[in-house]
């Protein structure tokens, strides 16, 4: 959903350091980089919490709240550190 969002199509990698390296664009500059990276940590930290309610408060698994609590976090992230 998340690379949908953005229209990127890709193979993602299972290990979490090769993951975030493909976060790491050739045609995009420093900057660019910078705020992509922060919509992968951004989606990574949204699914880790996540799950934390799922295993901690019995809360249910929900893919369309996990993308939109992503959005939101990386929204309101990037529009902090580069307004």
């Amino acid at each position: 959903m998340c690379n949908n969002w953005v229209g990127v199509s890709t193979v993602l990698h299972s290990q979490a350091n090769m993951n975030f390296q493909q976060f790491c664009l050739m045609e995009m500059n420093v900057r660019g980089n910078r705020v992509w990276r922060c919509m992968w940590i951004a989606i990574i930290w949204t699914i880790w919490s996540h799950r934390n309610s799922v295993i901690f408060k019995n809360k249910r698994v929900d893919a369309e709240e996990i993308f939109y609590t992503a959005q939101l976090k990386v929204w309101a992230w990037i529009t902090n550190r580069y307004p």
